[in-house]
């Protein structure tokens, strides 16, 4: 599953800003400069989807048939120009919750921003869906740590007192585990990798920090699992790492920037490993 979703948003050609969503709380962004994201040149034919020029603050209604409501409304792609959106800033100077004819339950936002060439524009904001997020914050500011802990689900064991605390699923098979039994909390890191040719009985887990600096684990045990029936092809190697007060410490001021099991190795993207350093941080509070 976590497969067909990546690959499903690289299709759509969207990004996601870990450092800038603000998932249920958008009045976060108030008073914010935000500026349009960058996309790979593939992608940008594709321009923006969910600026619009001129929204009714009175009713609070947007009509999605008018597909030319948009600023620098590209007519190839039914889209915002990505060229002329892409060099401006915004601040956000209100957010108005949006009268949705299309949907019964919508809590979708409309941001307005304001910019000194252009004037006024809106955006339209879904939070439930971070990947089609289109902005994010100017000079690589993030969203307050308690944005982040928001995501991580706790689940209490009825029959031993067992509290797990769980980072959300994906983030390119990077995620962290804290348990808490008897007085005793004990943390891991999840990574996954994908390989292209089968090997069993595989050892070694390694992640690199910016750093330079790096957990090492050569003699932990990789498990391997088929990928078939996803879009990945090959096999998806594993490790269920726990984790020393050291490799603590490296995770909650540092970002990761790849990993490694066996010979499989992976690139971290910004989006996640900012993702990581502000979970960790929830998680040792």
């Amino acid at each position: 599953m976590k497969k067909l979703l990546l690959i499903t948003l690289t299709l759509f050609g969207l990004n996601s800003f870990a450092q800038s969503f603000p998932g249920n709380k958008p009045e976060i962004l108030l008073n914010k400069v935000m500026k349009p994201i960058e996309k790979d040149e593939i992608l940008q034919f594709y321009g923006y989807k969910n600026f619009i020029d001129n929204f009714d603050t009175i009713t609070k209604e947007y009509k999605i048939t008018d597909l030319n409501n948009k600023p620098f409304y590209n007519e190839k792609c039914f889209c915002s120009s990505y060229e002329d959106l892409k060099k401006l800033k915004f601040k956000v100077k209100k957010i108005f919750n949006v009268n949705d004819k299309y949907s019964i339950h919508s809590d979708k936002s409309m941001l307005q921003l304001e910019n000194d060439s252009i004037g006024i524009v809106y955006y339209l904001y879904d939070p439930k869906y971070e990947h089609s997020f289109e902005l994010e914050l100017d000079k690589g500011e993030i969203l307050p740590n308690e944005v982040f802990c928001e995501d991580i689900d706790m689940e209490k064991d009825k029959f031993n007192g067992e509290v797990t605390y769980r980072t959300p699923f994906g983030n390119q098979g990077v995620n962290l585990t804290k348990i808490k039994k008897n007085n005793v909390t004990n943390y891991y890191l999840s990574v996954s990798v994908d390989g292209s040719t089968l090997n069993v009985g595989t050892k070694g887990a390694y992640v690199l920090f910016d750093n330079g600096k790096k957990i090492s684990r050569p003699n932990e045990s990789i498990d391997v699992d088929s990928n078939i029936g996803t879009y990945s092809s090959g096999w998806e190697y594993s490790a269920f790492i726990k984790l020393n007060q050291e490799d603590i410490k490296l995770l909650k001021n540092n970002k990761i920037t790849d990993v490694k099991l066996y010979i499989y190795q992976n690139e971290i993207s910004k989006n996640t490993n900012i993702k990581i350093q502000q979970y960790m941080k929830c998680l040792t509070k």
